[in-house]
């Protein structure tokens, strides 16, 4: 909405968010694995079951983009890459993106998600620490539009 609007209450909220995420919510763990689900214990809030999705791994690089493109934040380049160096260790699998967990119509949906925010990540930030995010670079730029 900020980007629209350019109202600062919304830019606001999206940092908050950030910081809930990546510091009170218990979803985003030191090696870059983003989990579904909450659950409550001890008055914080817990990733319920470590289920990871790739979607989620998307959609929090999508939002890091946004948000770098927005302040230039270093740090949300520093655990975008993190998450993607997860993200591509964990869903790609022999050169393919696997949805591991799921059987039914949803996984594709996912790995669209993923992909579609990966790439964007990526070809934002265009400096990679390895040779895996140079591949996936050159990739992602021939799908987006």
């Amino acid at each position: 909405m900020y980007l629209i609007t350019k109202e600062q209450e919304y830019l606001d909220q999206a940092i908050s968010m950030y910081t809930w995420l990546t510091e009170d919510s218990g979803l985003i763990d030191e090696d870059g694995f983003i989990y579904d689900g909450m659950g409550a214990h001890e008055n914080r809030q817990t990733a319920n079951n470590r289920v990871v999705w790739s979607y989620n791994s998307g959609t929090f690089l999508g939002g890091l983009k946004e948000l770098y493109t927005i302040t230039k934040d270093e740090r949300y380049f520093k655990i975008g890459q993190k998450v993607a160096n997860k993200s591509l260790e964990i869903f790609v699998i022999n050169g393919e993106i696997s949805e591991n967990k799921t059987l039914d119509t949803d996984g594709a949906n996912f790995k669209g998600i993923y992909v579609k925010y990966l790439a964007e990540f990526l070809v934002e930030f265009n400096r990679c620490a390895d040779e895996n995010q140079k591949e996936w670079i050159n990739y992602a730029k021939s799908i987006i539009i």
